[in-house]
């Protein structure tokens, strides 16, 4: 049996899902809906110039629920970007600002990225991921430093360890006629990505980077607190 004819209704993640609340089925509708459409105010990263990245809809939907490996993962290519300290981050976050293309930056709390500080500029394609990379490139050797690793890479980090190298990825038979499927049974809010990040939103963010970095050992935070702690030192003996 073809993945054409999974469950979809009563799939074991949705019965999950709609236990947790995460989900439900409307019934005028008859198309599922998310509980929390709104903005994640608990998200470490600040987004700029997003709007059409169907990162929702992937991560979300076809694979979080029926565990595809989203079509249009195949054509995201995403630059990556390594601060190495807060000074670094806070310049890339204002480097990102003014250049004005879809990305992200902030503090990386997942297990399986090694490292403390992740920015993030999003592309359609493989060509123009390579051309962004190469301004991205060059923006972040003349403002923050020629030493911080920039390099392209494909989906997300999680899609890559659960199905394997991006350059061996590939729809299963029947996935497309699937993704049709589901693209009806779902609210269009799962396929929307563009909702902005109020000021203040940001604001807060950035201040929760301050504490990430003292707790990674990242002293360096200090610049942006005019020297003050953010917790006391120990007495020791």
């Amino acid at each position: 049996m073809g993945i054409e004819n999974m469950r979809t209704y009563r799939h074991p993640n949705v019965l999950r899902a709609i236990k947790n609340k995460e989900i439900y089925l409307d019934p005028e509708t008859h198309t599922f809906w998310r509980t929390e459409p709104g903005i994640n105010v608990v998200s470490p990263w600040v987004m700029e110039h997003t709007g059409n990245e169907p990162c929702v809809w992937c991560f979300k939907v076809l694979w979080g629920l029926f565990g595809l490996l989203p079509s249009p993962a195949l054509d995201c290519y995403k630059i990556v970007v390594r601060p190495r300290t807060i000074i670094e981050l806070m310049a890339l976050n204002k480097l990102q600002v003014d250049m004005g293309l879809s990305c992200k930056c902030g503090c990386e709390l997942r297990e399986e990225v090694n490292a403390n500080y992740g920015g993030y500029f999003y592309t359609r394609s493989l060509d123009e991921g390579l051309s962004v990379k190469k301004l991205v490139k060059d923006h972040v050797g003349k403002v923050i430093s020629p030493d911080i690793p920039v390099f392209l890479k494909r989906g997300c980090t999680e899609i890559e360890h659960r199905y394997g190298p991006s350059d061996k990825w590939q729809m299963q038979p029947g996935q497309e006629e699937l993704e049709k499927k589901l693209e009806s049974l779902f609210d269009d809010s799962f396929r929307r990505s563009g909702t902005q990040q109020p000021q203040g939103l940001k604001k807060e963010i950035i201040e929760s980077w301050m504490y990430f970095a003292h707790s990674r050992g990242d002293m360096s935070y200090l610049e942006f607190t005019k020297g003050r702690l953010l917790y006391p030192s120990y007495v020791t003996y």
